[in-house]
Protein backbone atom coordinates (compact mmCIF):
# COMPACT_ATOMS: atom_id res chain seq x y z
CA UNK A 1 0.00 0.00 0.00
CA UNK A 2 1.58 3.58 -0.76
CA UNK A 3 2.36 5.72 1.97
CA UNK A 4 -0.57 8.27 2.80
CA UNK A 5 0.19 11.56 1.81
CA UNK A 6 1.91 14.06 4.66
CA UNK A 7 -0.67 16.45 4.46
CA UNK A 8 -3.53 14.47 5.40
CA UNK A 9 -4.18 14.58 9.22
CA UNK A 10 -2.70 11.84 11.51
CA UNK A 11 -5.89 10.87 12.97
CA UNK A 12 -7.08 9.92 9.60
CA UNK A 13 -4.23 7.52 8.71
CA UNK A 14 -5.22 5.11 11.43
CA UNK A 15 -6.64 2.29 9.08
CA UNK A 16 -3.21 2.69 7.06
CA UNK A 17 -0.69 -0.30 7.28
CA UNK A 18 2.24 0.14 10.00
CA UNK A 19 4.74 1.33 8.22
CA UNK A 20 2.55 4.08 6.38
CA UNK A 21 1.45 5.09 9.62
CA UNK A 22 4.91 5.22 11.25
CA UNK A 23 6.42 6.80 8.46
CA UNK A 24 3.57 9.94 8.81
CA UNK A 25 4.53 10.04 12.09
CA UNK A 26 8.04 10.71 11.39
CA UNK A 27 6.74 13.16 8.35
CA UNK A 28 4.84 15.00 11.14
CA UNK A 29 7.98 14.71 13.82
CA UNK A 30 9.95 16.46 10.73
CA UNK A 31 7.37 19.22 10.94
CA UNK A 32 7.21 20.14 14.45
CA UNK A 33 10.34 19.90 15.75
CA UNK A 34 11.79 23.19 13.97
CA UNK A 35 8.58 24.95 15.88
CA UNK A 36 9.89 23.91 19.14
CA UNK A 37 12.00 26.43 21.56
CA UNK A 38 15.40 24.76 22.66
CA UNK A 39 14.02 23.64 25.80
CA UNK A 40 11.54 21.83 24.35
CA UNK A 41 13.54 19.47 22.62
CA UNK A 42 14.77 17.96 26.13
CA UNK A 43 11.44 17.77 27.15
CA UNK A 44 10.14 15.79 24.13
CA UNK A 45 13.43 13.58 24.08
CA UNK A 46 14.12 12.72 27.41
CA UNK A 47 16.89 9.99 28.07
CA UNK A 48 14.30 7.61 28.99
CA UNK A 49 12.52 8.00 26.23
CA UNK A 50 14.98 7.90 23.64
CA UNK A 51 16.12 4.59 25.24
CA UNK A 52 12.16 3.20 24.31
CA UNK A 53 12.59 4.38 20.76
CA UNK A 54 15.47 2.92 20.56
CA UNK A 55 14.91 -0.28 21.97
CA UNK A 56 11.79 -0.18 20.07
CA UNK A 57 13.61 -0.06 16.98
CA UNK A 58 16.57 -2.68 17.91
CA UNK A 59 15.84 -4.25 21.49
CA UNK A 60 19.79 -5.56 22.36
CA UNK A 61 18.86 -7.31 25.18
CA UNK A 62 17.20 -9.96 22.48
CA UNK A 63 20.43 -10.77 21.13
CA UNK A 64 20.77 -13.78 24.24
CA UNK A 65 17.88 -15.74 21.26
CA UNK A 66 20.43 -16.14 19.05
CA UNK A 67 23.13 -18.31 18.81
CA UNK A 68 25.66 -15.65 18.17
CA UNK A 69 26.12 -11.48 17.76
CA UNK A 70 25.94 -12.45 13.53
CA UNK A 71 23.11 -14.21 13.57
CA UNK A 72 20.93 -11.68 16.56
CA UNK A 73 22.45 -9.03 13.56
CA UNK A 74 21.12 -11.35 10.35
CA UNK A 75 18.16 -11.42 11.49
CA UNK A 76 17.26 -7.90 12.52
CA UNK A 77 19.67 -6.85 9.33
CA UNK A 78 17.22 -3.53 9.09
CA UNK A 79 16.95 -2.55 12.28
CA UNK A 80 20.20 -3.29 12.75
CA UNK A 81 21.30 -0.59 9.32
CA UNK A 82 19.27 1.84 10.72
CA UNK A 83 20.67 2.13 14.29
CA UNK A 84 24.20 1.86 12.42
CA UNK A 85 23.06 4.56 9.90
CA UNK A 86 21.65 6.90 12.58
CA UNK A 87 25.16 6.87 14.33
CA UNK A 88 26.78 7.38 11.11
CA UNK A 89 24.66 10.36 10.05
CA UNK A 90 25.28 11.81 13.71
CA UNK A 91 28.69 11.34 13.79
CA UNK A 92 29.57 13.16 10.35
CA UNK A 93 26.81 16.07 10.73
CA UNK A 94 27.52 17.14 14.25
CA UNK A 95 31.16 16.55 14.98
CA UNK A 96 32.18 20.17 13.79
CA UNK A 97 36.09 20.25 12.02
CA UNK A 98 38.05 23.23 13.70
CA UNK A 99 41.62 23.99 13.50
CA UNK A 100 43.84 25.25 16.39
CA UNK A 101 46.47 28.23 16.13
CA UNK A 102 49.35 26.07 15.64
CA UNK A 103 47.28 24.52 12.37
CA UNK A 104 46.69 20.89 14.37
CA UNK A 105 42.96 19.62 13.41
CA UNK A 106 40.16 18.55 15.33
CA UNK A 107 36.74 18.07 16.05
CA UNK A 108 33.87 19.56 18.36
CA UNK A 109 31.51 17.75 19.31
CA UNK A 110 27.97 18.06 21.74
CA UNK A 111 28.25 16.16 24.71
CA UNK A 112 24.90 14.33 26.45
CA UNK A 113 25.90 15.74 29.89
CA UNK A 114 25.35 19.56 30.46
CA UNK A 115 25.80 20.49 33.96
CA UNK A 116 25.86 24.50 33.41
CA UNK A 117 22.41 26.51 32.72
CA UNK A 118 24.70 29.45 31.84
CA UNK A 119 26.94 27.21 29.81
CA UNK A 120 27.73 24.37 27.61
CA UNK A 121 30.02 21.16 27.35
CA UNK A 122 31.72 19.80 24.40
CA UNK A 123 34.06 17.04 23.65
CA UNK A 124 37.23 18.38 21.62
CA UNK A 125 39.51 16.06 20.12
CA UNK A 126 41.15 14.52 16.99
CA UNK A 127 38.62 12.36 16.43
CA UNK A 128 34.15 12.62 16.60
CA UNK A 129 32.54 12.58 19.82
CA UNK A 130 36.03 11.82 21.80
CA UNK A 131 38.96 13.60 23.52
CA UNK A 132 39.03 16.71 26.48
CA UNK A 133 36.08 17.78 28.26
CA UNK A 134 35.18 21.66 27.65
CA UNK A 135 33.03 23.79 29.09
CA UNK A 136 31.97 27.03 27.29
CA UNK A 137 30.42 29.83 29.30
CA UNK A 138 30.41 33.61 29.52
CA UNK A 139 32.20 33.45 26.28
CA UNK A 140 34.89 31.85 27.26
CA UNK A 141 36.68 28.19 26.65
CA UNK A 142 37.43 26.62 30.25
CA UNK A 143 38.77 23.00 29.62
CA UNK A 144 38.41 20.05 32.47
CA UNK A 145 41.03 19.00 34.76
CA UNK A 146 40.24 15.52 36.39
CA UNK A 147 40.64 15.82 40.28
CA UNK A 148 38.94 12.78 41.04
CA UNK A 149 39.93 9.40 39.84
CA UNK A 150 37.69 8.43 37.11
CA UNK A 151 37.40 4.27 37.03
CA UNK A 152 36.25 3.30 33.29
CA UNK A 153 32.25 3.19 33.63
CA UNK A 154 31.75 5.23 36.35
CA UNK A 155 29.19 8.25 36.43
CA UNK A 156 31.23 11.94 36.15
CA UNK A 157 30.08 14.76 37.60
CA UNK A 158 31.23 18.13 37.75
CA UNK A 159 32.47 17.56 41.69
CA UNK A 160 34.90 15.44 39.88
CA UNK A 161 36.60 17.55 37.47
CA UNK A 162 38.24 21.17 37.77
CA UNK A 163 37.49 24.19 35.00
CA UNK A 164 40.23 26.29 33.61
CA UNK A 165 40.25 28.76 31.27
CA UNK A 166 43.45 28.38 28.89
CA UNK A 167 44.68 32.09 30.05
CA UNK A 168 44.14 31.46 34.02
CA UNK A 169 46.45 28.12 33.46
CA UNK A 170 48.24 29.59 31.44
CA UNK A 171 49.07 32.34 34.13
CA UNK A 172 49.29 29.55 36.74
CA UNK A 173 51.41 27.76 34.52
CA UNK A 174 53.95 30.76 33.92
CA UNK A 175 53.95 31.43 38.23
CA UNK A 176 54.39 27.79 39.03
CA UNK A 177 57.48 27.27 36.25
CA UNK A 178 57.14 23.26 36.29
CA UNK A 179 60.84 22.16 34.42
CA UNK A 180 59.77 20.48 31.06
CA UNK A 181 62.09 17.63 32.38
CA UNK A 182 60.11 16.65 35.77
CA UNK A 183 56.62 16.73 34.43
CA UNK A 184 56.42 13.00 34.67
CA UNK A 185 58.26 12.14 37.81
CA UNK A 186 55.63 13.36 40.61
CA UNK A 187 53.18 10.45 38.79
CA UNK A 188 55.84 8.10 38.23
CA UNK A 189 57.37 8.56 42.17
CA UNK A 190 54.12 8.49 43.94
CA UNK A 191 53.14 5.40 41.28
CA UNK A 192 56.57 3.85 43.03
CA UNK A 193 55.75 4.41 46.48
CA UNK A 194 52.19 2.99 46.37
CA UNK A 195 53.48 -0.15 44.47
CA UNK A 196 55.98 -0.70 47.34
CA UNK A 197 53.39 -0.23 50.02
CA UNK A 198 55.21 2.69 51.37
CA UNK A 199 52.82 4.13 54.77
CA UNK A 200 54.99 6.70 55.69
CA UNK A 201 53.73 9.76 55.58
CA UNK A 202 56.67 11.80 55.20
CA UNK A 203 57.94 10.16 51.68
CA UNK A 204 54.28 11.72 50.55
CA UNK A 205 54.83 15.35 52.24
CA UNK A 206 58.50 15.78 50.76
CA UNK A 207 56.77 14.73 47.15
CA UNK A 208 54.48 17.42 47.43
CA UNK A 209 57.02 19.92 48.69
CA UNK A 210 59.44 19.05 45.49
CA UNK A 211 56.19 18.55 42.96
CA UNK A 212 54.03 21.56 44.23
CA UNK A 213 52.44 22.30 40.86
CA UNK A 214 51.81 18.85 41.02
CA UNK A 215 47.41 19.37 41.71
CA UNK A 216 46.22 21.70 39.28
CA UNK A 217 49.33 23.94 39.45
CA UNK A 218 47.37 25.61 41.87
CA UNK A 219 50.38 26.08 44.28
CA UNK A 220 53.71 27.86 43.59
CA UNK A 221 55.14 25.95 46.86
CA UNK A 222 54.11 23.88 50.06
CA UNK A 223 55.42 25.21 52.92
CA UNK A 224 56.22 23.63 56.46
CA UNK A 225 55.32 25.98 58.60
CA UNK A 226 54.77 24.10 62.40
CA UNK A 227 52.25 25.24 64.77
CA UNK A 228 50.03 28.38 63.93
CA UNK A 229 49.39 27.75 67.88
CA UNK A 230 49.77 24.85 70.22
CA UNK A 231 46.46 23.31 69.23
CA UNK A 232 46.80 23.50 65.29
CA UNK A 233 49.46 22.16 63.56
CA UNK A 234 48.90 21.61 59.75
CA UNK A 235 51.42 19.61 57.45
CA UNK A 236 51.44 22.66 55.31
CA UNK A 237 50.61 25.16 53.43
CA UNK A 238 50.48 26.01 49.88
CA UNK A 239 51.24 29.34 48.24
CA UNK A 240 48.95 29.70 45.87
CA UNK A 241 49.54 30.83 41.59
CA UNK A 242 47.42 32.87 41.27
CA UNK A 243 47.47 35.58 44.05
CA UNK A 244 49.80 35.35 47.29
CA UNK A 245 47.02 33.43 49.29
CA UNK A 246 47.50 30.43 50.87
CA UNK A 247 45.54 27.16 51.65
CA UNK A 248 45.96 24.09 53.74
CA UNK A 249 47.30 20.77 53.04
CA UNK A 250 47.07 17.60 55.47
CA UNK A 251 48.57 14.82 54.01
CA UNK A 252 47.69 11.22 55.84
CA UNK A 253 49.61 8.11 55.07
CA UNK A 254 47.70 6.28 51.92
CA UNK A 255 47.21 2.84 53.89
CA UNK A 256 45.40 3.99 57.12
CA UNK A 257 42.63 2.46 57.97
CA UNK A 258 39.13 4.68 57.22
CA UNK A 259 36.16 2.42 58.00
CA UNK A 260 35.36 -0.14 60.95
CA UNK A 261 33.68 -3.42 59.99
CA UNK A 262 30.33 -2.03 60.02
CA UNK A 263 31.27 0.31 57.60
CA UNK A 264 31.47 3.72 59.69
CA UNK A 265 34.62 5.90 59.76
CA UNK A 266 37.43 4.72 61.98
CA UNK A 267 38.60 7.12 64.63
CA UNK A 268 41.63 7.90 62.23
CA UNK A 269 39.50 9.40 59.91
CA UNK A 270 37.28 11.61 61.92
CA UNK A 271 40.37 12.72 63.64
CA UNK A 272 42.07 13.55 60.28
CA UNK A 273 38.45 15.30 59.22
CA UNK A 274 37.88 17.01 62.85
CA UNK A 275 41.30 18.71 62.57
CA UNK A 276 40.96 19.93 58.72
CA UNK A 277 37.60 21.82 59.97
CA UNK A 278 39.87 22.91 63.04
CA UNK A 279 42.80 24.34 61.32
CA UNK A 280 40.25 26.00 58.21
CA UNK A 281 38.27 27.72 61.69
CA UNK A 282 41.47 28.69 63.68
CA UNK A 283 42.21 30.67 60.32
CA UNK A 284 39.22 32.38 59.89
CA UNK A 285 39.01 33.80 63.73
CA UNK A 286 42.61 34.49 63.68
CA UNK A 287 43.69 36.28 60.06
CA UNK A 288 44.60 39.08 61.42
CA UNK A 289 47.24 37.44 63.98
CA UNK A 290 48.56 35.25 61.27
CA UNK A 291 48.92 37.74 58.92
CA UNK A 292 50.90 40.26 61.47
CA UNK A 293 52.81 38.00 63.65
CA UNK A 294 53.38 34.76 61.26
CA UNK A 295 53.34 36.55 57.94
CA UNK A 296 50.92 34.20 56.46
CA UNK A 297 47.93 35.58 54.26
CA UNK A 298 44.44 33.71 54.08
CA UNK A 299 41.78 34.71 52.10
CA UNK A 300 38.83 32.39 51.81
CA UNK A 301 41.25 29.48 52.09
CA UNK A 302 40.62 25.83 51.51
CA UNK A 303 41.78 22.87 52.39
CA UNK A 304 42.96 19.87 51.04
CA UNK A 305 42.80 16.47 52.90
CA UNK A 306 44.96 13.59 51.09
CA UNK A 307 43.70 10.43 52.58
CA UNK A 308 43.20 6.58 51.53
CA UNK A 309 43.77 4.47 48.73
CA UNK A 310 42.20 2.28 46.77
CA UNK A 311 38.47 2.41 48.67
CA UNK A 312 35.47 1.19 47.25
CA UNK A 313 32.33 3.18 45.26
CA UNK A 314 30.26 2.00 48.94
CA UNK A 315 33.28 3.91 50.58
CA UNK A 316 33.40 7.19 48.91
CA UNK A 317 30.06 8.06 48.94
CA UNK A 318 30.20 8.90 53.12
CA UNK A 319 33.51 10.81 52.26
CA UNK A 320 31.88 12.70 49.31
CA UNK A 321 28.81 13.19 51.26
CA UNK A 322 30.68 14.93 54.13
CA UNK A 323 32.61 17.25 51.29
CA UNK A 324 29.38 18.83 50.12
CA UNK A 325 28.07 19.64 53.65
CA UNK A 326 31.31 21.24 54.08
CA UNK A 327 32.44 22.76 50.69
CA UNK A 328 35.75 23.95 51.87
CA UNK A 329 37.20 20.62 52.22
CA UNK A 330 38.74 18.84 48.92
CA UNK A 331 39.46 14.86 49.82
CA UNK A 332 41.54 13.40 47.82
CA UNK A 333 42.15 9.64 47.80
CA UNK A 334 45.34 8.97 46.82
CA UNK A 335 43.53 7.56 43.68
CA UNK A 336 42.18 10.92 43.47
CA UNK A 337 45.76 12.67 43.35
CA UNK A 338 47.42 10.32 40.96
CA UNK A 339 44.05 10.82 38.18
CA UNK A 340 45.07 15.15 39.25
CA UNK A 341 48.70 14.71 38.68
CA UNK A 342 48.58 13.02 34.96
CA UNK A 343 45.53 15.47 34.21
CA UNK A 344 47.40 18.38 35.50
CA UNK A 345 50.79 17.07 33.08
CA UNK A 346 48.58 16.34 30.25
CA UNK A 347 46.49 20.25 30.91
CA UNK A 348 49.86 21.84 30.81
CA UNK A 349 51.10 19.45 27.67
CA UNK A 350 48.13 20.69 25.63
CA UNK A 351 48.66 24.59 26.23
CA UNK A 352 49.73 25.31 22.69
CA UNK A 353 47.24 22.64 21.00
CA UNK A 354 44.17 23.80 22.07
CA UNK A 355 41.58 23.97 19.11
CA UNK A 356 38.58 26.58 20.15
CA UNK A 357 34.96 25.40 19.36
CA UNK A 358 34.26 28.44 17.24
CA UNK A 359 37.29 27.44 14.97
CA UNK A 360 36.45 26.41 11.65
CA UNK A 361 38.05 25.31 8.26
Amino acid sequence: MPAVAASRPYADRMDASPAARAAAAVEELITMLPTLTDPEVSEVFTSDRLVEVLTALLDPSSVTAHRNFAEFFLANKHRATTAALLRHLITHAYALQGRAESGRKGYASPSHVQWFDDGVIVLEGEDPFTGQIVLYQKGEFKYAIARQDLPEGAAIGPESLEFVSVDDFRSRVRAANPPEAELDLPHAKLMELLAAGCNAEAEYQKLLQLYPWALGVHYRRVDAHGNLDDRNIPDFTGLRTDKDTRDVIEIKPPFLKLFRKDGKFTEAFNQAWDQTERYLDFIQREDDYLRRQRGLHFSNPKARLIIGYRLTGDQLEPIRRKERQNPRIEVLTYDDMLAYVASTVDRIRRLASTLGISSTG
